[in-house]
């Protein structure tokens, strides 16, 4: 059960603490996104940053371990796998989805900041698929989860980028949380099944599938190869010099 009344006021407390520390947003120590969601997942503190084994989870609950990783998941690849193979935990990653949006540019010569606008880019769970190669060894089992809390967001960007706008490559200065709208988990075979888009029929190409999920080819082939892995989808034969797929 989500709690949008409890990450709202988590969000609003973190962007007060920040501002009475430094007067603003900063690119030094914890970044918000990071502490709002390992304050909403474990809201005793006591419970944050505990060593296991050789590594610090940045949860460590009674029987799971919680990693909350806002950027690519690859850097989680050795971790995860520790965990899974030398502890007895339940393991949750926490890898929220952008769903909504708006993007603030800070100049970074006069320090002003421009007047937000909303982003047209919708990030959704079949796209958090090509983050999900990282674990291919371990989709199928039962102690590891994956879950995505969908935001609402603030980016904040410097203009240090290429073009007439220097928006292009440009560096992302902070990421501010504002709601939580929603949480989506792969926890069984059942929540993987559920990625597959429903008007899609047996058997099917990987062009077939990117159109029916609406992604580009690339990650549509990382897509496949994810489902594959958590036992939903099986490789079949070839249909030409295609090579084709059908539902488990």
């Amino acid at each position: 059960m989500i709690d949008t009344t409890y990450f709202s006021r988590l969000c609003y407390e973190a962007a007060v603490n920040k501002t009475e520390k430094d007067g603003g947003i900063n690119t030094m120590g914890e970044k918000t996104l990071h502490q709002v969601l390992k304050r909403y997942y474990a809201p005793d503190e006591t419970r944050h940053e505990q060593p296991v084994g050789r590594h610090i989870a940045d949860i460590l609950l009674e029987d799971e371990i919680i990693e909350v990783q806002t950027a690519g998941l690859y850097p989680l690849k050795a971790k995860i796998a520790d965990y899974l193979l030398h502890t007895d935990y339940r393991v949750t990653v926490v890898h929220p989805i952008l769903e909504r949006k708006w993007i603030c540019w800070i100049d970074p010569e006069s320090g002003s900041i421009s007047k937000r606008t909303r982003s047209p880019k919708k990030a959704r769970l079949i796209d958090e698929m090509d983050e999900l190669v990282y674990f291919l060894d371990f989709l199928q089992n039962d102690r590891l989860r994956f879950v995505f809390p969908r935001l609402e967001v603030q980016d904040y960007r410097l203009l240090n980028g290429y073009g007439a706008d220097r928006k292009r490559r440009s560096t992302r200065y902070e990421r501010i949380p504002l709601a939580l709208l929603g949480e989506n988990i792969l926890d069984c075979r059942a929540d993987f099944a559920a990625c597959v888009p429903a008007d899609l029929e047996d058997p099917f190409t990987a062009r077939d599938f990117a159109s029916a999920a609406r992604m580009a080819s690339r990650p549509s082939y990382a897509a496949i190869k994810v489902l594959c892995a958590a036992g939903v989808l099986a490789a079949g034969e070839k249909a030409g010099r295609s090579q084709t797929w059908y539902k488990c």
